[in-house]
């Protein structure tokens, strides 16, 4: 979930939105995000936390798509793939750097796809944020098979 920059453009732009769950294990993000799309009335939209580190408490089912940005700050992130229904469309943003917090990064489009098998990659795109592109974001569309 992050600080709902995403979801913000997403329900903002996207009418055809009907139902958005957005979910961190963080409770000072969920307080922010409550406040921050509190404007949003004419959907359903549920706001919690949730423990990543537990897959019990991921709830999929009946999801369109799975959005996620922070898989590289869960240990069991194999395993939430796993969790996801088969046939469900997943849009990840993934890092190609170290920082705080982080427990794995990326350095190219096949250590994704070693690392995630169960997802088949629909399209991707390299986003670069420096001359010397050494900070990325792997941003992909995939389907769980």
């Amino acid at each position: 979930g992050a600080e709902g920059d995403l979801a913000q453009v997403l329900l903002e732009h996207y009418t055809s939105i009907q139902r958005y769950a957005w979910t961190d294990f963080c409770p000072d993000a969920v307080d922010y995000v409550t406040n921050r799309l509190r404007h949003i009335r004419d959907r359903q939209l549920s706001i919690s936390r949730v423990d990543a580190e537990n897959v019990s408490e991921l709830h999929f089912d009946g999801a369109d798509m799975i959005v996620c940005t922070a898989l590289e700050h869960i240990a069991h992130d194999q395993e939430i793939i796993k969790a996801i229904p088969q046939g469900t469309k997943v849009a990840l943003c993934l890092p190609s750097l170290m920082w705080d917090g982080h427990l794995r990064c990326f350095q190219n489009w096949d250590a994704i796809a070693q690392r995630y098998p169960d997802l088949h990659i629909r399209d991707y795109v390299t986003m670069g944020f420096a001359k010397n592109d050494y900070n990325k974001k792997y941003l992909l569309v995939a389907t769980k098979t």
